[in-house]
């Protein structure tokens, strides 16, 4: 029987906003994940995300990498 390897990956989430001027400039938040590739790819997937609150809307994309 054979287990998934562990490794450790970094996670890349771009963080943009839209809707108004003078809003933030995109950035970009790394972070680890020490799994499986499989499922280091669902965990930094899920935690992309696109929101609206008044008229300005923030979008998280993000990869894996």
């Amino acid at each position: 029987m054979f287990a998934s390897c562990t490794r450790e990956y970094t996670c890349q989430c771009w963080i943009k906003y839209s809707g108004a001027p003078g809003l933030p400039d995109s950035t970009l938040h790394e972070y680890p994940i020490r799994d499986s590739k499989k499922n280091a790819k669902k965990i930094c997937k899920d935690n992309s995300y696109q929101a609206e609150q008044n008229g300005i809307q923030t979008k998280e994309d993000c990869a894996l990498y």
